[in-house]
């Protein structure tokens, strides 16, 4: 999308983020996450509802944190 200007949503960044610790993403990973999020305007969300929704959301559909064995599993590819 070179030369497009790229708009996310406070909210999907939050996501974003979530979904990088969830996966277990490697340092390399979430560097290179917050580099793109870094290139794009991140819109602010003016409804507080909307951004609690996220929380309700997350917490309603919990998943754990892949513990250090877990995440080094044989049958996971490297995500760095």
């Amino acid at each position: 999308m070179a030369g497009e200007q790229v708009f996310l949503a406070v909210v999907t960044v939050a996501e974003l983020r979530y979904g990088a610790l969830v996966a277990g993403w490697g340092d390399q990973c979430r560097r290179r996450l917050e580099q793109s999020i870094a290139a794009t305007t991140v819109v602010p969300v003016s409804d507080s509802d909307a951004a609690a929704g996220f929380e309700r959301l997350a917490g309603r559909f919990p998943r754990t944190i892949p513990d250090t064995e877990e995440r080094r599993g044989k049958n996971r590819t490297n995500t760095d």
